[in-house]
């Protein structure tokens, strides 16, 4: 065989595994994308889950702005709500800020759904369906509300996994220090956060469901793509009208429910970056190997 030949056939033989190696590696870069919009409520169908918007402001990440500076096709947009919202205390008529997902000009998933006390865009909110992570305003009483969920490693997709337990902490006043402790919930517990200001409002929380992000499960590293989404019940309330609903989780022989009351560390991967290298050291000092050798 000509020396040229051989060299081609060689070179070709490395090309392909850089091919595969690069191509599997190659991170999943699918983003949800969110918009957060302020308006009234059209219609409410209990029959088919969804509700109307007529949108009159959109959050733009730094304020409100109106709909013909920055957004979509219709005024008017229709979605699927969160499973916390049946029931709510939200109404046709009522003024309230949202989040969605999907094309405004088909039928979108509200992500969050909050009723604020009067019309504008800088007025408390009242009551609050959905991920609460998405939320512009304050609640009643100053009230404010963050989480962290934790996977049940074993029911996860490509991105993201359900969540098996809630971390939620409710703080209260502009400097945020009350309500130190962090309370573990299991979807379907509720939660009363007294006010230590002797308020007569108090915070009732209830975790419906939730989704955590798979990077924490043992096996899989960081992930790119579908952020997890969360649905909480929230409700600013008068003190003594709410209680609590808590669960004690049975172990069973085949299974055992954690509770995480700690953020854990995320599992130590070995860098793409170093596995790449690597590969490619290995095959030069494969053709270097070949080329000496004369084939």
């Amino acid at each position: 065989m000509d020396p040229k030949e051989k060299e081609g056939k060689i070179i070709f033989f490395i090309s392909a595994i850089l091919i595969a190696v690069f191509g599997v590696a190659a991170p999943v870069t699918a983003v949800t994308d969110t918009v957060t919009v302020a308006g009234e409520i059209l219609e409410i169908s209990a029959d088919d889950a969804l509700a109307t918007v007529r949108v009159t402001n959109v959050w733009n990440g730094e304020s409100w702005v109106g709909v013909s500076v920055r957004f979509i096709s219709r005024e008017m947009v229709t979605g699927h709500y969160p499973k916390s919202f049946y029931g709510g205390e939200i109404s046709e008529g009522d003024f309230v800020h949202a989040t969605f997902t999907g094309d405004a000009g088909e039928i979108v998933e509200w992500v969050t759904f909050s009723k604020v006390l009067a019309h504008g865009t800088g007025k408390y909110i009242s009551d609050s369906y959905g991920d609460p992570s998405y939320l512009i305003s304050r609640f009643s009483g100053n009230f404010k509300m963050s989480y962290e969920t934790y996977p049940d490693c074993s029911d996860c997709n490509a991105q993201v996994c359900s969540a098996v337990s809630s971390n939620v902490k409710v703080s209260q006043g502009w400097e945020e220090k009350n309500y130190n402790q962090i309370y573990s919930m299991m979807p379907g517990e509720r939660r009363v956060f007294t006010s230590p200001e002797g308020s007569e409002q108090e915070l009732m929380v209830t975790f419906v469901s939730g989704q955590a992000g798979r990077e924490n499960c043992a096996g899989y590293g960081e992930t790119t793509g579908s952020q997890p989404f969360s649905d909480f019940k929230i409700s600013v309330i008068q003190k003594g009208t709410g209680s609590d609903i808590t669960f004690t989780p049975t172990p069973s022989p085949e299974k055992t429910v954690p509770i995480k009351t700690e953020i854990p560390a995320t599992p130590t991967q070995e860098s793409p970056g170093f596995i790449w290298v690597t590969t490619l050291a290995a095959l030069f000092c494969i053709a270097a190997v070949l080329k000496k050798r004369g084939l």
